[in-house]
């Protein structure tokens, strides 16, 4: 469980399965240590918590 790609060193995303709120927070926490002010979860399935959550059909 980390990072696992940083974009332009702006943005980290965390790919997973089924993202939920305890990804979410440790990806918040990693991204803070490494001064990186936007993170990501990307979620193959549908979660209900969309905040910070995006689709690989989106990217």
């Amino acid at each position: 469980m980390g990072i696992d790609f940083i974009l332009n060193k702006s943005v980290s995303y965390e790919v997973k399965w089924t993202g939920d709120k305890s990804y979410m927070n440790k990806l918040k926490r990693l991204s803070d240590e490494l001064n990186i002010g936007e993170y990501k979860i990307v979620s193959k399935n549908y979660v209900n918590t969309p905040l910070k959550t995006v689709y690989p059909f989106e990217l």
